[in-house]
């Protein structure tokens, strides 16, 4: 009878326990399928891409307005493209005179009043692709109107292109570019290459440009050309073949420059030379070649920079050219500085001095007001007293 209590008994407890694992099987089975249910409640209201990912995003750097598509963000590697654009719209009010022996505009003015307005847009587009970034930019001017000198918008001025290129960063030091670039024969740390000089405050020239045209190393604009760069820290080199008669009709005449610079936060320096063969030999430009070496350096330390530089070289016309620069820019504040240089020619046609100023204040990054001015004296014929001063205002975007 004992016996049979404890059987009893045994299977009761056997059961209570069947009764309690099942009923702990269906709580963890309710919460598994509760917590499906919300994972697949999320999946359905999250974006098909990963977080931190967006298909356009923009932004800005200083003027710089930045567009970038599809960032790679926390997605697969995908090449990402950035788009990026400035622009700026330059108006001014100023007299200008060309000195003895050269009217300013037309006819007898030698001396007038000037209003002036100019305006450029550069845009800047790059790619990351499987062989190396890939990039090229656009830069268009106003041009043209009722007074075109200097390229200013005297009136219903058209639009046309102020330069374009393309590159291929082949590794990270080495680029591949073509395009309408600057001659590397040409110093970048002349008074001309480092001024504001917004509209009138220029020195007339620069350290050997471009070899065409007559004294001194006049030219229609940069020379179409392929350029070789290599870039490694503070340390620059790059090659170009380039077209040396720029707008001629004939298509072999050939040119090649290169420069080595060396930058950094203190001091930076750079040494360029150039030959161009001549296929148009009109009279005055005979020679069958032209020949340019130019050098600079910059010093900055305290808001003030320093620089000089000079080259010489011989162009198209068998005339020899030896300028030099000397420039001195400085922050009087956060929102003032003043700029100060000149150049020098030193030439058998004759000497030539120009001297050149302006003080700005830019009290913000989208606005800049100027007072600029320049004076020339030559011993040429003409030229000597020589002069512009205006006031200028720049709107950037």
């Amino acid at each position: 009878m004992k016996a049979m209590k404890l059987a009893l008994l045994g299977t009761a407890a056997l059961a209570a326990a069947s009764v309690s694992a099942r009923a702990d099987s269906t709580s963890d089975l309710k919460a598994q399928i509760e917590a499906l249910n919300a994972r697949v409640a999320s999946l359905e209201t999250a974006p098909a891409v990963p977080a931190g990912y967006s298909m356009v995003s923009f932004t800005k750097e200083g003027t710089n307005h930045i567009i970038t598509i599809m960032p790679s963000a926390d997605a697969p590697a995908a090449a990402a493209t950035v788009v990026s654009w400035t622009g700026w719209v330059k108006a001014g009010v100023g007299a200008v005179g060309a000195g003895s022996g050269t009217a300013v505009l037309s006819g007898t003015i030698n001396s007038a009043v000037d209003v002036r307005t100019q305006a450029e847009v550069v845009a800047h587009a790059k790619t990351d692709t499987a062989v190396g970034e890939i990039g090229a930019t656009i830069a268009l001017e106003s041009a043209g109107g009722t007074n075109t000198a200097g390229g200013w918008n005297g009136g219903n001025g058209s639009v046309t292109t102020d330069g374009f290129s393309g590159y291929w960063k082949l590794t990270p030091n080495v680029k591949l570019t073509g395009g309408i670039l600057g001659n590397l024969s040409k110093t970048s740390y002349s008074w001309d290459g480092v001024a504001t000089n917004n509209m009138f405050g220029g020195t007339g020239g620069s350290i050997l440009g471009t070899a065409y045209g007559t004294a001194p190393f006049n030219n229609p604009g940069d020379p179409a050309a392929i350029q070789l760069a290599y870039a490694d820290g503070p340390l620059s080199f790059a090659v170009q073949v380039e077209d040396s008669n720029n707008f001629g009709p004939s298509a072999s005449a050939f040119g090649a420059s290169a420069k080595i610079g060396y930058s950094m936060d203190v001091i930076s320096m750079d040494l360029g030379a150039g030959i161009w063969g001549n296929a148009n030999t009109t009279a005055p430009n005979t020679s069958s070649s032209a020949w340019a070496v130019s050098g600079g350096i910059k010093g900055a330390f305290s808001g003030i920079q320093v620089g000089i530089a000079a080259g010489t070289g011989s162009d198209f016309a068998g005339v020899t050219h030896t300028p030099g620069s000397i420039w001195a820019k400085a922050n009087l504040s956060d929102v003032a500085s003043i700029e100060l240089g000149a150049t020098h020619e030193f030439s058998v046609a004759g000497n030539a001095t120009v001297i050149g100023t302006g003080i700005y204040y830019t009290p913000v990054a989208q606005l800049s007001v100027g007072l600029e001015g320049s004076y020339t004296m030559t011993s040429l014929a003409a030229g000597n007293g020589a002069y512009s001063a205006g006031l200028v205002t720049v709107f950037k975007f």
